[in-house]
């Protein structure tokens, strides 16, 4: 993971974090395009707004970028994980 190691290294792809079972986050340096199962969207540009206070996600101006980074979105989500440990 070089970006551990030095985190001035240049990403070659965006974080995807995900939460709960099907939404998802794409961050890039600049972009931050969220993904709700119900089919809700966000999408922040973040050199003109850090606070994500303007969603970009439905303005045909930035429909370009939303499909880029939506290509990175997971094809299925994983299992979630049990909220109790199995252990006695």
């Amino acid at each position: 993971v070089p970006q551990l190691d030095d985190p001035a290294t240049a990403r070659t792809q965006p974080a995807i974090t995900s939460s709960y079972f099907g939404n998802h986050a794409i961050r890039t340096k600049d972009w931050r395009y969220i993904s709700y199962r119900d089919g809700a969207e966000e999408l922040y540009d973040h050199r003109t707004d850090p606070d994500e206070f303007h969603n970009l996600a439905q303005d045909p101006a930035h429909q370009a970028i939303r499909k880029e980074l939506a290509q990175w979105l997971p094809q299925q989500a994983v299992p979630e994980f049990k909220t109790k440990s199995e252990r006695p």
